[in-house]
């Protein structure tokens, strides 16, 4: 198994172990510490710190993973973007901490006004993990910074909250010590990142300018970076403007069992981005073919394993949240929500191919068109469903999308994300759901025969599933 590979896979073991964290915090610990409403609160910082720390980068992250190997960019180009992303995670950060506050009255805050400087950790913290993350994918060196990202942050928030659990702090104390320790990780996934690359931090470099092709691929990255990005997190934004927290804390636990199936997209996409700036740049289509087919096909078939195990357990994970009553209303939302977050993935990687291609630009254009409509939706489908109409919202939204995606990179290079491979896995997967989702047994017992099932299944295609994801 070559270096990309053994990357990839660490990368899905370690973000699906970030999930097993998850599972015991969002489905045991913080349900049984904070209120639905305190839920919404962290859920909330949560969403609108990623959006932020993806605009305040301002593409800088994403055009060293695209011109790091172009020697027409210039020399200190490498120099320029550390120094530039350092500068901005500090800036950005103590900028977030001095004004967070202004944001309660938006957001109907007020009663967390003073917490709202935590918004300087959170920020700065992911930003460097953006950017570390982004850097160690050139390396193909991208298992520390995703398990600093996934295991590592996650770790802080359930020790943080075991401390709560046996003391007298309360929710105010485990935001702070969240964003401390957002803030801790980011700046060593950051050091351990440039440190592989060789580069310092240079003040001159800061004030350095980009080629024009460089400034202009980072002028459409930001504004695709804030649509795409908006689009993410529209859906908490909204509700908590349209309803209340509490509402986003219910919505905030049927949105984690939905991303469930990201474990394996996200180490995929960011690893193979430079894969796919270096194909175009030497115009492989074979090559882009290829591993548009293996990114849609090997995301179908874990995301297929996942949407059966959770939607046919249902109940019975439900069961398991302490007063699980509180989130009853969450239950349907589960299932629209697992099936935007399928379609999103089972299009593989046509986001970073576009991105990375001479076509970025679309990725703008389909991304504010989409904006528009999920804002239209949201306002028609939130006050006559509540957190149903938001899941139905991202179903229409990740579909139009995804097609819009894939119809331009058929339109200019003639490549389709699906093969007769990943039919058949949807195929075979259909049947599967179908017959778990009628075994007359509930709890633990009737998740352990589901699970079974599902692993004959997997023993029963074994050798066609490793030569479809060798080859």
């Amino acid at each position: 198994m070559d270096t990309q590979k053994r990357q990839i896979s660490k990368g899905a073991l370690i973000n699906l172990l970030g999930i097993g964290i998850g599972v015991i915090l969002n489905i045991w610990l913080l349900p049984k510490l904070f209120s639905t409403g305190e839920l919404g609160v962290y859920r909330w910082i949560e969403r609108t710190t990623i959006l932020l720390a993806n605009i305040l980068l301002f593409g800088n992250h994403r055009a060293y993973t695209k011109f790091h190997a172009d020697e027409s960019v210039g020399d200190h180009f490498k120099q320029a973007v550390f120094s530039k992303n350092t500068a901005l995670i500090l800036g950005s950060g103590a900028l977030m901490a001095l004004c967070g506050p202004l944001l309660a009255p938006i957001f109907h805050l007020e009663t967390y006004t003073w917490l709202l400087p935590v918004l300087g950790f959170t920020v700065a913290g992911n930003m460097a993990l953006l950017s570390a993350t982004s850097v160690s994918a050139t390396t193909k060196r991208i298992a520390i910074p995703l398990f600093l990202k996934n295991i590592g942050l996650r770790g802080v928030m359930l020790v943080g909250g075991l401390i709560v659990l046996w003391s007298s702090f309360g929710f105010i104390h485990w935001m702070l010590f969240f964003g401390v320790g957002t803030l801790a990780l980011g700046m060593g996934s950051l050091y351990y990142a440039w440190k592989r690359v060789g580069i310092q931090f240079h003040l001159k470099h800061t004030f350095n300018s980009f080629p024009s092709v460089v400034r202009t691929f980072m002028r459409y990255s930001v504004m695709t970076t804030v649509v795409s990005f908006g689009l993410s997190t529209i859906d908490i934004q909204m509700l908590s403007l349209l309803t209340d927290y509490s509402s986003v804390g219910i919505y905030g636990i049927a949105f984690f069992m939905g991303s469930v199936i990201d474990g394996i997209r996200r180490p995929i996409n960011q690893m193979l981005a430079p894969q796919f700036a270096k194909a175009w740049k030497t115009n492989n289509t074979v090559l882009l073919s290829k591993l548009y087919k293996k990114t849609a096909t090997v995301q179908v078939l874990i995301n297929i394993l996942m949407v059966i195990m959770v939607l046919s357990n249902i109940d019975w994970i439900f069961s398991l949240i302490p007063n699980s009553e509180r989130f009853n209303e969450a239950i349907p939302v589960v299932g629209w929500v697992l099936l935007a977050r399928f379609i999103d993935s089972s299009f593989g990687s046509n986001g970073e191919i576009i991105g990375n291609s001479p076509y970025f630009r679309f990725n703008f254009y389909f991304s504010s068109v989409l904006i528009l409509l999920v804002i239209f939706l949201n306002l028609y489908f939130i006050p006559s469903y509540g957190i149903v109409g938001v899941a139905f919202s991202g179903v229409i939204s990740m579909f139009l999308f995804n097609s819009m995606k894939a119809l331009l990179i058929y339109r200019k290079s003639g490549m389709l994300p699906f093969s007769l491979s990943y039919l058949k896995i949807v195929l075979v997967g259909a049947i599967v759901f179908g017959v778990t989702m009628y075994i007359p047994i509930d709890g633990f017992i009737g998740t352990l025969i589901r699970g079974l099932l599902v692993l004959g299944m997997l023993l029963l295609n074994r050798k066609f599933i490793i030569t479809t994801i060798k080859d």
